[in-house]
């Protein structure tokens, strides 16, 4: 299985990039993780909140679509899970036949 973690903008925080680092440590024992940071844009001067959504949303769903496999959105309001929820959720993804799970953070 592999699982790919893809994220809007660079993450310059020291504390999360060791964070980040250290899950990736402990989950290539079990599985191929791959981050990969998606270009931030900003504005234009004149543009509307609601168009540069429309904007940057399209291009970052294009981006999501391209990798195939069990497709999921990271979203503070969506369900919570525990450590061992989330060991079982990827057992049921291995075991239901996905190779690849994409993660969106945005």
């Amino acid at each position: 299985m592999r699982l790919l973690v893809l994220m809007v903008g660079k993450t310059r925080n020291p504390a999360y990039q060791r964070e980040i680092a250290s899950y990736q440590s402990r989950l290539k024992r079990h599985l191929q993780c791959d981050v990969k940071e998606l270009r931030e844009e900003k504005p234009g001067r004149s543009e509307s909140p609601a168009a540069f959504c429309r904007r940057q949303g399209g291009r970052l769903l294009r981006e999501f679509r391209k990798y195939p496999g069990l497709r999921l959105l990271l979203d503070e309001r969506g369900p919570k899970m525990t450590s061992p929820e989330f060991a079982v959720f990827l057992e049921r993804a291995l075991a239901g036949g996905h190779r690849n799970l994409v993660f969106f953070c945005g």
